[in-house]
């Protein structure tokens, strides 16, 4: 990873978003990396080319940092889809993600209560309100609907058994979910 230069001053907006998003993706993959535990915040400045005062003025401390970075992952929560079927797509896609994976397995092999709560709130119980704004606010339906989505392909994803989906593998397992459920 290069090194980043710091400059004397305050950032402008445009150097903050930057920061912001370097700081993240160093996060989400030193977590992947290492696990939580091993994870420290003078690491994460480091390799982000930070001050460690920049984390805990951002984020507050490192189940803050985990929180942001699984928000980041799940980035198409800030955009929403047309359709439910489209919401799918963005939500299975992400989970399967190599990244996305790799912090799931790094929060289950912490066995920390306070790292899976920011995981699971940041990342499944978020996806599952984004759903549920296509389900009529149906909150218990957009847990069935999630569960169903990350089934088979997610859980051989963490077990390291299956690659990344392709764009066609995740349309046909949307697809799948969707008409089990009736709900194409």
């Amino acid at each position: 990873m290069p090194v980043v230069e710091r400059k004397r001053g305050r950032p402008t907006a445009a150097e903050k978003v930057e920061r912001d998003q370097r700081i993240l993706q160093v996060a989400t993959d030193l977590f992947a990396e290492l696990d939580f535990h091993r994870v420290s915040l003078d690491l994460i400045a480091a390799r982000a080319g930070v001050a460690k005062r920049t984390l805990y003025d951002q984020y507050g401390g490192k189940p803050a940092v985990l929180s942001a970075a699984v928000r980041q992952l799940h980035s198409y929560a800030q955009h929403p889809a047309p359709h439910l079927r489209d919401a799918c797509v963005a939500i299975v896609s992400a989970v399967c993600s190599d990244r996305a994976v790799g912090v799931h397995r790094a929060v289950i092999a912490s066995a920390d209560t306070v790292a899976a709560r920011a995981f699971l709130e940041s990342g499944p119980r978020a996806a599952q309100q984004y759903l549920a704004g296509y389900l009529g606010g149906d909150l218990a339906r957009a847990g069935h609907l999630f569960a169903a989505l990350l089934g088979e392909l997610h859980r051989l994803r963490l077990l390291g058994l299956a690659p990344a989906p392709t764009r066609a593998m995740v349309d046909r397992h949307v697809s799948d979910v969707l008409a089990v459920l009736s709900m194409s």
